[in-house]
């Protein structure tokens, strides 16, 4: 019998962010799905933009470590000694 000791983060979005220079550019990959908002320029009132969907971004990922246990598959090696 085959074990799948890997959890699978197949379903969930990845949310990242660049910065060049002054411009702030925050980017999703979703399945097969990419998108890319418009530059956020950092010296003018957007920076408040910024703070918010980075605060957002934060929330997001808070709710995913609490939704995936942290405890082992049980039958899964979880050190080099259990192999």
């Amino acid at each position: 019998m085959q074990i799948n000791c890997q959890p699978s983060f197949a379903h969930i979005a990845i949310y990242g962010a660049y910065i060049i220079g002054r411009h702030w550019y925050f980017v999703l990959l979703d399945g097969r799905v990419y998108a890319e908002s418009l530059a956020y320029d950092a010296t003018k009132d957007e920076i408040i933009a910024i703070v918010g969907i980075l605060r957002q971004t934060k929330d997001i990922i808070d709710g995913l470590i609490q939704h995936f246990p942290r405890e082992p598959v049980k039958g899964c090696a979880t050190t080099e000694n259990d192999l």
